[in-house]
């Protein structure tokens, strides 16, 4: 018998800034995938998350696309909520481009610009870390909003 899995509690508190950054990674459910750097994929995925942000719903400061999940630093507009939004991005990229992702997502809050520069730095450096680049400004996948 499998573990039961916890639902993660992505509320965001009443007091907490809205101008608040966050520090997003959502994975795809097979993890040697490939799919999030596919040329069509990846292009559908900023064009959503652009289109999001023309109707307010985000504004993305940095995204970073892995093959198999994505980074993404983000301000998420208060009237929704970060956990909707994010289900309903999940729901059109798995509908329109064909992406089977993990329940859930990861996110952390920035409390300050010196933990933004950090994970930015984090999210930049991750092709390099995995070893798909020399540079971080070679790889193709990596937007600021």
């Amino acid at each position: 018998m499998l573990p039961t899995r916890k639902q993660l509690p992505h509320g965001v508190p009443t007091w907490v800034d809205p101008d608040d950054l966050w520090f997003v990674t959502i994975c795809c459910q097979r993890p040697c995938s490939t799919i999030l750097t596919r040329y069509e994929v990846s292009r559908g995925i900023r064009a959503s998350l652009s289109q999001a942000q023309a109707e307010g719903r985000l504004y993305v400061r940095l995204c970073t696309l892995m093959p198999d999940h994505l980074h993404l630093i983000a301000q998420w507009n208060r009237s929704k909520g970060m956990r909707h939004e994010v289900a309903q991005l999940k729901r059109w990229w798995a509908r329109h481009l064909g992406i089977s992702w993990q329940r859930d997502f990861f996110d952390h809050r920035l409390r300050s610009r010196k933990e933004f520069e950090e994970k930015a730095k984090y999210v930049r450096m991750n092709p390099v870390r995995a070893g798909l680049v020399e540079r971080p400004e070679d790889w193709p996948h990596t937007w600021n909003g």
